[in-house]
């Protein structure tokens, strides 16, 4: 029978992993430190695989619990929806990452910005008598009602839009025609010359942060690394020079052999298998490689700094003695991005200099490309954006010292269920339906600290369903069995045991048709409880996209 806490201060928890735990009269409200990478692969951490440096990272991983089943969004405004509601992103207003037309007609719940009909998680945690603070991308409404200090942050400092670049660049954003806006507690911020995002914002939680006080803290580290455009400090760039000449290729098949001694991956002699239109690496001209190897390097350069301002956070948290009562929670916002951008011509309006020499510093504006992201995605099927595992299976790692026995976990999570295991930790509750005089949903995600301690095998029930849609590409997976709707690869829906070592690359649709009948009705199910938009095949409408 299902075991579950009714609170954090209960009394001592005798756990089945035998880790020792603090008493009810030696425990404190935990502080919460929640840090959220963008874009980052599956493999780009050393521990899940990668060869990048990320010892700190690497560490709360060896020395907390690391997860192989952990599910965002495919994208980062539904995910970081999901994860501020802990509900489906179609009930909260985030079913798709942008705003339809305007002489499109409105589906509730497609608004692309977060609605009132949630409490958020801020908003719950200061209600419980945390100090809330946030630093990095927001992407959940520009209004002045939705901004982070309006949803209950005390202090924030935020990049209101999708992302920017990292250096200080005031004359574009990441889009043609698309600005940025950095508040402080909803006011414009003025960036420093020697700005660079991810310093700037480890630097603003340190000092927010402080020494600690009577109230517990909960801190978002909201980074917008490694998000393109892949721009980096010299250090860190001239760190990574030469270690991707081999290529996309070689690189590749490195992980998987590594992720396959860590058991992070169906054992199989088989080399990585990448997407429909892959270029072989040998198929390149010299210059091509040089190029593409570079792209690689600047990248991997975002992730060792990223790495490195996250081990900044960790030595605050250590040197003012708050490190031991902290819960620490890492994880990516989606998988790597994979889309080929180019080079338009508002980019070189702009006078950026993309130049081999150059690429990856101040005045460049260059994404890593699609074969790269799928080398990050290793061992999973494509990237950011669909419904293949690569596009929503990310890296996360809890950790409690103390609290959480070092270990991995095979059990399903997924972004909805940060809500209510930060509020178990807190020793508080979810509302409801009433928040403060509003109507609200109750929340869909369960509480992970019962397994986290040791108290259940599992998250959430054997028989329990996850689903997924954005913009047409929808999955569905019960156990190891997937369903996914894929529209670059066939119009029907598809059915893939993510137990076998073909994984996402064999169809078993008709040598299965009970289980692919069973799925179809969890599908069902999953559209009519979220406010999902299908048609009358039951796959996503695309009318309004």
């Amino acid at each position: 029978m299902r075991m579950r806490l009714t609170t954090f201060f209960a009394a001592a928890l005798a756990t089945a992993s035998s880790v020792a735990m603090v008493s009810a009269q030696e425990a404190q409200r935990p502080n919460v430190l929640l840090i959220l990478a963008d874009d980052l692969g599956y493999s780009d951490i050393g521990a899940y695989g990668g060869e990048i440096s990320t010892p700190n990272m690497d560490a709360l991983a060896a020395d907390g619990m690391m997860f192989t089943n952990f599910y965002t969004q495919a994208s980062c405004a539904p995910t970081r929806a999901m994860l501020m509601s802990g509900l489906d992103n179609h009930l909260v207003g985030v079913g798709q990452q942008s705003p339809i037309p305007i002489h499109v007609e409105m589906r509730p719940g497609y608004e692309a910005k977060l609605n009132h009909r949630i409490a958020t998680m801020p908003e719950l945690l200061q209600d419980a008598g945390y100090r809330t603070i946030m630093a990095g991308k927001w992407h959940l409404g520009s209004e002045p009602s939705r901004q982070p200090h309006k949803r209950g942050f005390d202090e924030s400092l935020a990049i209101l839009e999708a992302g920017s670049a990292h250096f200080n660049q005031k004359q574009m954003g990441v889009l043609q025609g698309y600005g940025f806006t950095f508040l402080e507690n909803g006011k414009p911020v003025e960036l420093p010359e020697d700005f660079y995002t991810t310093t700037y914002f480890t630097d603003y939680l340190i000092n927010t942060i402080g020494e600690g006080g009577e109230e517990p803290f909960f801190a978002y580290a909201a980074y917008t690394s490694p998000h393109w455009p892949v721009q980096a400090p010299d250090s860190f760039l001239e760190a990574q020079r030469g270690n991707y000449d081999a290529g996309y290729d070689v690189i590749a098949n490195q992980r998987l052999d590594r992720q396959r001694e860590l058991g992070l991956a169906p054992q199989s002699d088989e080399p990585r298998r990448f997407m429909d239109g892959h270029r072989p690496w040998d198929t390149l001209t010299d210059e091509k490689k040089a190029f593409s190897a570079r792209k690689m390097e600047a990248y991997a350069a975002m992730v060792a700094n990223l790495d490195h301002e996250i081990g900044r956070l960790i030595d605050h948290l250590k040197s003012t003695d708050q490190y031991d009562n902290t819960f620490i929670m890492v994880l990516s916002d989606n998988g790597a991005e994979g889309v080929a951008r180019g080079r338009p011509d508002w980019i070189a309006a702009q006078n950026f200099d993309n130049s081999l020499e150059n690429v990856g510093r101040k005045n460049s504006f260059i994404e890593m490309g699609p074969e790269w992201a799928q080398v990050s995605s290793t061992p999973f099927r494509s990237v950011k954006y669909t419904a293949f595992e690569g596009g929503n299976h990310v890296p996360a790692i809890a950790h409690f010292p103390k609290n959480i026995a070092p270990g991995r976990t095979d059990a399903i999570a997924t972004v909805r269920d940060l809500l209510p295991t930060f509020l178990e930790l807190a020793g508080t509750g979810h509302p409801g339906i009433k928040f403060k005089e509003r109507d609200i949903f109750p929340i869909s995600g369960s509480s992970m600290v019962p397994h986290l301690f040791g108290e259940d095998d599992t998250i959430h029930d054997d028989d329990a369903a996850f689903g997924w849609e954005l913009n047409l590409f929808s999955s569905l997976r019960k156990g190891d069995w997937k369903l996914a709707f894929v529209p670059a690869v066939s119009d029907q829906f598809q059915l893939f045991d993510l137990s076998s070592p073909e994984g996402e690359w064999k169809d078993r649709m008709e040598e299965n048709p009970d289980k692919a009948r069973e799925m179809m009705r969890l599908w069902k199910a999953f559209v009519k409880s979220n406010n999902v938009e299908v048609d009358d095949q039951l796959r996503p409408a695309s009318a309004r996209r």
